[in-house]
């Protein structure tokens, strides 16, 4: 069980499935597009033809959003009405995506296509998946627990004088602490939702708690990975802004070529997203292998000892078919006395 050779694996499985990493991108440019068109259709309807809506220039921006929130508290609510909607909906196609990855990187070679397997996978994992992200309270409660508590500590340790000073960088740890959480807790919901479409199980509460005692008893290798693909992650989301920089002129072709550009990190993200579920797949079966391979071992011990106790009753039972063919011959006339008269 290696970090890196699942890491390799990871990307290797995310490298040779362009068609599953634009799916996802098709998904993410729908709900995107839909974002876009509730936000700038109410932000353009409110402020009308105001001066400011005519000049959206980074400076007049700040200026437009406040002249917004101030002016149309009717569409401001009913734009948080939608994008909570919207929220949700993209939450479920979430759901939806991870049966059909999972589904693509871990089926049995059934000779179906892309479209199928995906589809189907989505499909048939999907209502137990949308039970797991409501057990999943069950980790998130406690994780909020956790903060609230280490938050309130940190409080009363700024609050004295003398560590005024510490409240920049336990703003900081704060958001550390919250950041190591989440990942905690969506990491465990990562393997749960391998392991059920692995084994094809329908216990979704159980297979959350063999995924939390998978990560308890393996934290190095299974926070390591995930450590290192998010590093991937910031390492890629770092060439994007340092490119996208290139595009702050307000011309024609460098707008489009912004735009495409911020569809090729959005893609990558779908990339990502795809390593992750193929990289922590192969750690689950990797660290499931052993105990396979036992109970591979036992069955052939098992299988041994009763093919031995066959050939111990057949030989036991030769010298008897031996005696009964000699009795039987013993009683059969010879040849000569087939010939006499």
């Amino acid at each position: 069980m290696s970090i890196l050779s699942s890491y390799r694996h990871g990307v290797k499985e995310a490298s040779r499935r362009p068609n599953l990493c634009l799916l996802i991108w098709l998904f993410n440019f729908i709900f995107a597009s839909l974002a876009a068109v509730l936000f700038y259709g109410a932000f353009g309807g409110a402020l009308g033809s105001s001066r400011t809506a005519a000049d959206l220039s980074p400076g007049a921006a700040l200026n437009a959003v406040v002249e917004f929130l101030a002016t149309s508290q009717t569409a401001v609510r009913e734009l948080t009405a939608a994008a909570a909607a919207l929220i949700v909906l993209n939450a479920i196609a979430s759901v939806f995506l991870n049966g059909g990855i999972l589904n693509v990187l871990l089926r049995r070679r059934t000779g179906e296509g892309f479209a199928a397997t995906f589809f189907s996978g989505a499909g048939r994992y999907f209502g137990r998946f949308l039970k797991l992200a409501v057990y999943s309270l069950v980790l998130y409660i406690p994780a909020g627990i956790i903060f609230s508590v280490l938050h309130g500590i940190l409080r009363q340790v700024a609050r004295e004088p003398v560590r005024e000073q510490l409240g920049f960088v336990l703003f900081f740890v704060r958001i550390a602490v919250a950041m190591f959480l989440i990942s905690c807790v969506r990491m465990v919901l990562d393997y749960a939702r391998i392991a059920i479409v692995n084994q094809d199980s329908r216990g979704v509460f159980e297979e959350l708690g063999g995924a939390l005692r998978f990560v308890a008893s393996r934290p190095v290798p299974s926070f390591g990975l995930y450590c290192l693909l998010a590093a991937t992650g910031i390492g890629m989301f770092a060439v994007y802004l340092g490119v996208r920089t290139c595009f702050e002129e307000k011309s024609t072709a460098l707008i489009l070529a912004g735009f495409f550009w911020a569809q090729v990190f959005i893609v990558s993200r779908g990339w990502l997203r795809v390593a992750f579920q193929a990289g922590q797949a192969d750690l689950f079966r990797s660290a499931e292998h052993p105990r396979r391979q036992h109970e591979q071992r036992l069955d052939e011990i098992e299988n041994g000892v009763d093919r031995e106790a066959e050939q111990s009753e057949r030989q036991r039972q030769q010298p008897d078919e031996r005696v009964e063919d000699k009795s039987e011959e013993g009683d059969r006339p010879t040849d000569h006395e087939k010939q006499q008269p």
